[in-house]
């Protein structure tokens, strides 16, 4: 019964998403001779997005030129080089931004097709030596392969889902690799950081007098976000470890082994104060659900005691402290109601508990790098002694053999 009614509310907002998606952004791939071809977005400033920075995080992505022009209507739009408007519709779709009114001005789109959601590919190896064009202006064509559009959910949250190619350690030799990592960390941290933000929100939300309906809708966003972070955390996690090991299998010389450290240090304090965030966020609003549900309590029941209110906190059947006020003709429809609110408050309080453990044992997990990479270096170091130290006794045993061999050539001549 729940699993129906969490299908029909996702297929809601699937079907208000296109809805609002197909009068707005528009993702167009645009020929311009037989070599060359351009992916423009127009649209995504109507929401308030900053086009420079939206083309920033489109060039690091598909690691290609990427900056904002003018089109031959004059409207500001990004223009992408190269046939990325599959991937576009993607990276838009998991990225969308929150604030839209449901009377700003819409406009036409180019097709009425929807082409299905494809899978992200990964991103090519960033070229040091190229330099995107400063004001390109592409020209509309008809008949263009189907255009993309973007979309957002009916109260604008939409989780920032990034499918970032995955790296190991063994790929991690040459700088340009390296640094396509760190990149890699770096927005997915920032990602991260968004979702806490989107979880902020609806966790406010919750706590205000919204509908029934309208709770029902938020809960199910904010289990599918946090869902979403989780696996962002654990993705971002096993990236900073793959950057770890590469790191400790470089030669204890190498040049670039001091950038790497500190680079690599610089992501894992980062990612470490990201999670903190996460558990202040998380363990403020347990505080502020368990105080609403005390409010709500002490409604029906003034005289409970905090240990009443902790034994429905931790029950997970009706609360007896209910049983009285349920019997009285003339409360019982009050004691009712807030027997519901307590009962989804209780759901939040577990939800979030479970969220502060997961924090907690990726929080350690990350510390215990901190104290492994500690052991690791110190490995190399003590590796890198001994190998001076054999090397200097090689050289005496070198020596001594030159003089055996001249006292035995001296001997027999």
């Amino acid at each position: 019964m729940v699993k129906d009614k969490s299908a029909k509310l996702e297929a809601k907002l699937e079907r208000e998403i296109k809805k609002k998606m197909a009068s707005r952004v528009i993702i167009k791939r645009n020929e311009r001779n037989k070599r060359k071809c351009v992916t423009s977005i127009y649209g995504l400033d109507i929401f308030g997005v900053d086009l420079k920075k939206a083309a920033k995080m489109f060039a690091n992505r598909f690691a290609c030129g990427s900056s904002v022009a003018k089109n031959n209507q004059g409207q500001d739009e990004i223009v992408v080089q190269g046939d990325f408007s599959d991937e576009l519709y993607q990276l838009i779709l998991s990225n969308w931004p929150n604030g839209v009114n449901s009377n700003e001005k819409k406009y036409d789109r180019l097709s009425d097709d929807y082409d299905p959601m494809p899978s992200m590919p990964s991103p090519g190896r960033l070229d040091p030596s190229y330099r995107p064009p400063a004001s390109p202006s592409p020209t509309y064509q008809h008949g263009s392969r189907g255009d993309r559009h973007a979309s957002e959910s009916k109260e604008q949250y939409e989780m920032s889902q990034r499918n970032t190619a995955t790296t190991t350690d063994g790929a991690l030799n040459s700088t340009d690799q390296f640094f396509q990592a760190v990149e890699e960390v770096k927005e997915l941290n920032k990602n991260i950081l968004n979702n806490i933000s989107m979880i902020e929100d609806l966790h406010g939300s919750a706590l205000t007098n919204i509908t029934d309906e309208q709770a029902e809708e938020n809960t199910f966003k904010l289990e599918k976000i946090v869902k979403q972070t989780t696996k962002l955390n654990n993705e971002c996690k096993n990236k900073i470890k793959a950057i770890e090991l590469s790191n400790a299998r470089m030669p204890a010389n190498s040049g670039d082994l001091p950038m790497r450290k500190t680079q690599h240090a610089a992501l894992k304090k980062k990612f470490i104060e990201t999670i903190q965030r996460y558990q202040d966020i998380e363990r403020t609003y347990q505080q502020k659900y368990r105080q609403r549900v005390e409010r709500q309590i002490r409604i029906v029941q003034p005289t409970a005691t905090s240990d009443d209110i902790d034994r429905v906190l931790d029950s997970d059947e009706p609360p007896q402290i209910f049983a009285q006020s349920l019997m009285q003709a003339n409360r019982s429809g009050q004691a009712k109601a807030v027997l519901s609110e307590v009962q989804s408050r209780h759901d939040d309080i577990k939800k979030i508990e479970k969220t502060i453990l997961e924090l907690h044992q990726l929080f350690v997990d990350m510390q215990m790098m901190v104290e492994q990479q500690g052991e690791t270096l110190k490995e190399i170091e003590t590796h890198a002694e001994n190998t001076v130290v054999d090397l200097e006794q090689g050289n005496k045993d070198i020596e001594k053999a030159i003089v055996s061999a001249k006292s035995t050539r001296a001997l027999l001549s």
